[in-house]
């Protein structure tokens, strides 16, 4: 019995060792380079008899899947982030006698999260910090929908430390980029033409906003309508599939509960439209005064960054010093949870929490 085990680990080793040689080979000869890959994948298609579409479609059900696993990913590392952080500064304060001051503490957290992110992109990316679908969009317009291959990585990253440490972001926007980034990197790999790349970019990001929300209809058309503004069948067909499928890879490990508990309504007279009407209006409004605050935040925080006053990666710590402040008195800013919308649309939220 124990000459056959250890046989047995012997061929497993020279199995190995066999894969790993012929691995090396590979690489050495140039057969992953992308020009290979999609050499090899076009004569696949060639034997398969798959016209263009068709096979376009299979790519696309490619990257909802792997998009749709990357948004399970992101759910759940941000809650092990959030974990460590918040339950961390529990048990140190416990530690240190402090439990009756436990709230003057929290604005370390964002700030520490912002620090991390902030020397990341300074010494790691590189990359001049932006606005997430804001680069994105112009990607499609100016680009052909081409983005730096590997930022979908970094993203992930930053994105996972800044809301996992009360970062007051939210999950909506980090998620779409990557899954934007990633369709993108899967376009230019297989050496696709820029409508396609543009396509496979929609997939990605509908694909990704599906999977967080379990909602694959309003991940299609955020896609078709935001980031593409292309409604034609060509483009709405594989985003649909994409969109189907990271919802139902999300389904399958965060189960098929939706995003906002809603309860049910039903219209008793056609005197609550004209309340309705208002209600429009009012959020119209209500969205400009926030978008010229938020723009208004950026333009002081970019000007320090201009003059230099402190170093860049300084920012978001500070950032995320001033979110934790707030979240003292509103803990709804913390980007994690959407308990506070939840008890907003059931009518269970104080007034000064949803101002804040």
């Amino acid at each position: 019995m124990f000459e056959f085990l250890n046989s047995n680990k012997k061929w497993k080793r020279t199995s190995i060792l066999m894969f790993y040689k012929a691995y090396r080979k590979m690489r050495q000869s140039g057969l992953f380079a992308p020009g290979v890959i999609t050499f090899t994948l076009q004569k696949l298609l060639i034997r398969l008899n798959l016209n263009q579409d068709l096979s376009f479609l299979f790519v696309a059900i490619g990257i909802g899947w792997a998009t749709g696993m990357i948004a399970v990913i992101f759910h759940d590392a941000i809650g092990r982030v959030n974990l460590l952080f918040f339950g961390g500064l529990e048990k140190g304060v416990e530690w240190l006698g402090y439990s009756d001051y436990g709230n003057i503490f929290i604005p370390i957290l964002p700030a520490v999260g912002g620090l991390i992110v902030g020397l990341y992109d300074t010494y790691v990316v590189k990359v001049k910090p932006g606005h997430g679908l804001a680069s994105v969009i112009k990607a499609v317009v100016q680009n052909d929908g081409k983005l730096p291959k590997w930022l979908w990585l970094h993203r992930t990253f930053t994105s996972v430390i800044s809301i996992g440490s009360g970062g007051a972001g939210g999950r909506e926007a980090p998620i779409a980029q990557v899954g934007a980034v990633f369709g993108s990197m899967v376009g230019q790999v297989l050496r696709f033409s820029p409508d396609r790349i543009r396509t496979l970019l929609g997939c990605g990001t509908a694909a990704g906003l599906a999977a967080v929300f379990n909602a694959p209809i309003g991940g299609v058309m955020f896609a078709i309508e935001v980031i593409l503004g292309d409604f034609s069948v060509r483009t709405f067909s594989p985003i649909v599939v994409a969109a189907v499928i990271g919802t139902v890879v999300s389904r399958s490990y965060l189960g098929n509960s939706p995003t906002f508990h809603v309860p049910d309504y039903t219209l008793i007279s056609n005197v609550e439209l004209v309340f309705y009407f208002l209600l429009g209006v009012l959020a119209g409004l209500t969205a400009v005064g926030f978008i010229k605050i938020f723009y208004w935040i950026e333009g002081r925080f970019e000007k320090i960054r201009d003059k230099e006053v402190m170093p860049i990666w300084m920012i978001p710590a500070i950032g995320g010093l001033l979110t934790g402040i707030i979240g003292i008195f509103f803990p709804g800013v913390f980007g994690y949870s959407y308990e506070t919308i939840d008890n907003a649309v059931v009518g269970n939220e104080n007034w000064f929490n949803m101002i804040g």
